[in-house]
């Protein structure tokens, strides 16, 4: 639809601009944000409890297939970049919110369901640290804007992550 659907550009836009307008304006934290949270409130919690049978469930498919599960864990340019989690932290109860809380929860939330985990944050981090400051944003950023999906620079970064460590699973099945 991305490519061939005009509406559908136009309305995702509209729509996506208006929830951020709307966000902004009432002072109210995106509710994606909560994942940042190292108290989240109880709806929040019981999300992080539903993903965690949810990665059990699915390992238990998986590996009755005689496959390994394995979750890649895919950082987010708020955890990357630090000025851009200053959004996040700019908003009404979001004092307690830091860029590690996500990646802590995901990691209890794979030892709970018994799943190896992959994450890519430390060689992000690792390559933002490296990049040249003057470069422009399409050939030096990791993310679309900062915070957007990955850039090719970021596809390719977490390809190489990956694949050696899709390898290394494969080959200890």
């Amino acid at each position: 639809l991305n490519r061939n659907s005009r509406f559908y550009v136009w309305q995702k836009r509209t729509i996506n601009g208006a929830l951020h307008a709307t966000w902004e304006h009432t002072a109210t934290l995106p509710p994606g944000w909560w994942i940042y949270s190292n108290d989240p409130p109880p709806p929040v919690v019981r999300a992080w409890e539903v993903l965690a049978r949810v990665f059990a469930a699915f390992r238990e498919q998986v590996e009755a297939t005689g496959a390994r599960f394995v979750v890649a864990v895919l950082p987010t340019g708020r955890q990357i970049y630090p000025d851009r989690f200053e959004a996040v932290t700019a908003f009404e109860g979001a004092a307690d919110f830091t860029r590690d809380a996500a990646d802590a929860r995901i990691a209890a939330t794979c030892e709970r369901a018994k799943t190896q985990c992959v994450f890519l944050r430390p060689a992000f981090e690792a390559a933002a640290r490296g990049l040249d400051a003057e470069a422009t944003e399409e050939d030096d950023l990791l993310f679309f804007h900062g915070t957007g999906h990955f850039t090719p620079r970021g596809h390719a970064l977490a390809a190489d992550v990956l694949a050696p460590a899709l390898v290394a699973t494969s080959s200890s099945s």
